[in-house]
């Protein structure tokens, strides 16, 4: 029972190291808005945010809390074989558009959604 004190002591360094990092990490949010205002001018769309909950799985209802950082491993994604059949090979006319329209949408992260998902695509011509 003498570790009591140390672990009560350790959880309240811990939360102030929490605490801290909460205002640390709006103050970033907050300089780096301005920086990217100032450099790039008002934007047609916000910046993203991590100011809300969306849901991970849908069928088991998993969330992830507003402002949890996340990694996704973009090549786990793309050489998943539920998506991409025959992963490792090359084979161009998976982006032909009959084939892309057969798969999941985020499927390919380099072009799969949003404001920020295809670099060339504001500039190509429209038919």
């Amino acid at each position: 029972m003498e570790a009591t004190p140390y672990f009560t002591l350790y959880l309240l360094y811990l939360s102030a190291f929490l605490l801290a990092y909460i205002v640390l990490d709006v103050y970033l949010k907050a300089e780096i808005y301005t920086f990217a205002k100032k450099i790039h001018g008002p934007k047609a769309y916000p910046i993203i945010g991590t100011n809300y909950v969306f849901y991970a799985d849908k069928k088991s209802r998993r969330i992830i809390p507003a402002g949890c950082h996340m990694k996704i491993f973009v090549y786990d994604v793309h050489h998943q074989e539920k998506y991409w059949p025959d992963p490792r090979k090359f084979d161009p006319d998976r982006f032909l558009p009959e084939n892309v329209s057969q798969r999941n949408r985020y499927s390919f992260l380099a072009f799969s959604d949003g404001p920020r998902n295809c670099l060339g695509k504001c500039k190509r011509a429209t038919p």
